[in-house]
């Protein structure tokens, strides 16, 4: 698995009428063995990942600079003859999918073998899709099951199961593009991509310091198994950070341990939230679950109170939790 995603750097900057959001990650992935150098899988989350960035804006034309990195003739040691060849050439995968551009490379030397890529895409300024323009009354709308990273943690464990692990692969490995171009059809308000800093940390940066938000545990889509992984504390360090960032400003109701592990989960190339108008989120829905992922309209914009998050477990709760 990849060992270190860095934070994104973003920039946003207009030339004439083109507003250029530059996303730059280097993000270093350390393989003990050939078999993992050859997981194409680990380069396709990558390329999603960071592909994902720009689809949540809604950006377009995207080109990407490719880098990798040894440690001189150490390296010949380590990887069978051609295999970093192999991943070179193979490893456009999810790039051609979502049908970008390669523009370059360049290599360095370092102890660990690394992959990284650099995304530039552009977007027309009245295109945008901003992640805190949510409004009250707006329903919320996940397009990605939560908990790979807990999924991905009871891997290193040796204690995931193939399914769990097949459906955080899948998860991953899927395009934001295909939810983003439906949500074009629709008024969306408010966009982003969850990343990992959760589910929570990123819709309380959507609403602001104007809205609160009620969260449907019984809506939520999330990988099954993850349950029985947080009941054996197969859960992750970023994990606690999210809960520390935003647990103060969550009310939780009825809400077990795991299912709140499952929304502070920290997710790679996770799904997008959008904030949609009430009347258009069922049709948008209807087609989001044609893609095939497990998805939901997980929750409620509503107006400022006490919380930023009221986490219930169905909406049938939410006058109750407002007295």
């Amino acid at each position: 698995m990849l060992l270190h995603l860095i934070r994104k750097l973003a920039s946003l900057g207009s030339l004439q009428d083109i507003l250029v959001r530059d996303l730059s990650y280097y993000a270093a992935a350390a393989f003990h063995a050939i078999h993992f150098l050859l997981a194409t899988e680990k380069l396709h989350v990558l390329q999603a990942q960071l592909l994902g960035n720009l689809e949540v804006h809604s950006a377009c034309r995207c080109i990407h600079v490719g880098m990798h990195g040894d440690d001189g003739n150490i390296i010949l040691d380590r990887l069978a003859d051609g295999a970093l060849h192999i991943v070179l050439i193979r490893y456009p995968g999810k790039l051609s999918e979502d049908e970008r551009m390669m523009a370059g490379g360049h290599s360095i030397n370092d102890v660990d073998v690394k992959y990284g890529l650099s995304v530039m895409g552009t977007i027309h300024p009245k295109r945008i899709l901003e992640n805190n323009h949510c409004k009250e009354g707006d329903l919320l709308l996940l397009t990605k099951p939560l908990g790979v990273g807990i999924v991905m943690t009871a891997s290193r464990m040796k204690a995931v199961s193939e399914e769990a692990f097949d459906q955080a692969v899948e998860s991953m490995t899927t395009l934001n593009k295909y939810a983003a171009e439906i949500f074009k059809k629709y008024g969306i308000h408010a966009c982003t991509d969850i990343t990992g800093f959760g589910l929570l940390v990123h819709l309380g940066e959507m609403l602001g310091e104007n809205f609160s938000a009620e969260v449907w545990t019984s809506q939520i889509p999330y990988i099954r198994a993850c349950e029985d992984y947080v009941e054996e504390f197969y859960i992750t360090a970023a994990g606690q950070r999210n809960r520390n960032h935003i647990g103060t400003q969550v009310a939780f109701e009825n809400c077990s341990f795991a299912m709140e592990e499952i929304l502070f989960d920290p997710q790679t190339s996770g799904g997008l939230l959008v904030a949609i108008p009430e009347n258009e989120a069922r049709k948008a829905l209807k087609e989001i679950e044609a893609l095939g992922l497990d998805c939901g309209i997980i929750g409620r914009v509503t107006e400022k109170k006490e919380k930023k998050i009221y986490v219930l477990k169905n909406k049938e709760n939410a006058a109750v939790a407002a007295d």
